[in-house]
């Protein structure tokens, strides 16, 4: 994209230049102009707006990568959830066993679990998931 701002507009502020940018030399495979159009202006609307496109498009390139990095954290598996709920009741009863038995014995009891209650944490992590999800 950078490359297709004409030099007589690469210090032009952003609205200048976009009014003359051909969206058709940018277009992706699989996206129309009016895609790649319509995507610019939705990342435009998360940048600051007082400079020049190509500052913009250096911009955009970074929070576009940095939005890649800010994803949130995967749910806990069912058998985490198991472990997380029962670690101080295992750590009560067992007061001398080191972290790493410790989860060995927690999840050998979760495999041990009947199939029900292994459900109901399934369902608890499927819930977890989709009210930390937007």
């Amino acid at each position: 994209m950078r490359k297709s701002v004409p030099n007589s507009k690469k210090n032009k502020t952003w609205s200048v230049a976009l009014k003359t940018f051909d969206w058709t030399k940018v277009a992706f495979k699989h996206f129309t102009p009016e895609e790649c159009d319509a995507k610019w202006k939705e990342i435009m609307q998360k940048l600051r707006k007082i400079k020049t496109l190509n500052e913009l498009i250096v911009d955009a390139q970074n929070a576009v990568n940095d939005a890649k990095m800010e994803l949130p954290k995967k749910p806990l598996s069912a058998n985490a959830l198991f472990f997380a709920e029962n670690k101080e009741r295992f750590k009560k009863r067992n007061p001398g066993v080191k972290s790493r038995e410790m989860m060995k014995f927690v999840n050998d009891t979760f495999k041990k679990l009947p199939s029900e209650k292994k459900v109901g944490l399934n369902i608890n992590t499927f819930f977890i998931h989709v009210c930390m999800c937007p």
